[in-house]
């Protein structure tokens, strides 16, 4: 799902539930970086989660939602740098030889939505 149309998630969660009938469906992979479209990655989460909610509120069978990703990773192809980095939680992949986790401010926005059950 596209950073630019949380808006449109409830209509693709929809159609996907149209396609596997009686089928539950998983959100795998649904992330952003830092910032895309002007649309920060705690609100991204916070938007795409919403429009999961109000898809199950319409009966799709929806199982849960997997946020993309907990920690820095590389992009095929792509330099690293925060364009690229989709990571919960920043790790300097090419400098640190610790590999520290620093929490970005999404990380306390998914353990909002988590301890609430929801946005």
């Amino acid at each position: 799902m596209r950073p630019s149309g949380p808006a449109h998630c409830i209509d693709h969660v929809k159609y996907q539930a149209g396609l596997f009938p009686g089928l539950p469906l998983l959100i795998v992979e649904n992330g952003s970086v830092d910032v895309a479209d002007n649309i920060d990655r705690a609100t991204y989460i916070r938007e795409h989660i919403r429009q999961a909610q109000l898809a199950v509120k319409d009966g799709v069978n929806l199982m849960g939602y997997i946020c993309w990703a907990i920690t820095s990773n590389r992009e095929w192809g792509l330099p690293f740098d925060k364009s690229s980095d989709f990571g919960l939680y920043h790790i300097d992949l090419d400098t640190d030889p610790d590999l520290r986790r620093i929490p970005t401010p999404a990380v306390a926005a998914y353990q909002d939505i988590i301890a609430r059950r929801g946005t």
